[in-house]
């Protein structure tokens, strides 16, 4: 069974300083392309309700889940009546929309 998490009132403490990144067989720290070594970072996925995703791309709700409805952006249904998005999926298409927009630009000059 899953349960849905509104993760927009959830908090995370650390439980301690962040320790680097390790690299699976060696069991050493992964180093970056600076031969530095990066301290590992938790990054969460937040899941938005349509109401959110719309205010993140600047459009009215009806367009955010037309959008959603075409499979213009990928969502996730977690009951009959309640579609979620993840923010992950939401960047992805306006980079995409970004990226052929650019291109669109790029090729009327």
């Amino acid at each position: 069974m899953r349960l849905p998490i509104e993760t927009a009132t959830v908090k995370f403490a650390a439980a301690g300083p962040a320790e680097p990144v390790l690299d699976y067989e060696t069991r050493t720290p992964k180093l970056d392309e600076n031969g530095v070594v990066p301290i590992g970072q938790i990054k969460f996925d937040r899941a938005l309700t349509i109401n959110e995703a719309a205010d993140v791309l600047g459009v009215s709700y009806a367009t955010a889940r037309r959008l959603l409805l075409e499979g213009k952006i990928p969502h996730q249904r977690v009951s009959p009546r309640r579609i979620v998005v993840r923010e992950s999926a939401l960047m992805t298409y306006l980079e995409v929309i970004t990226r052929n927009i650019s291109e669109v630009q790029g090729l009327s000059n």
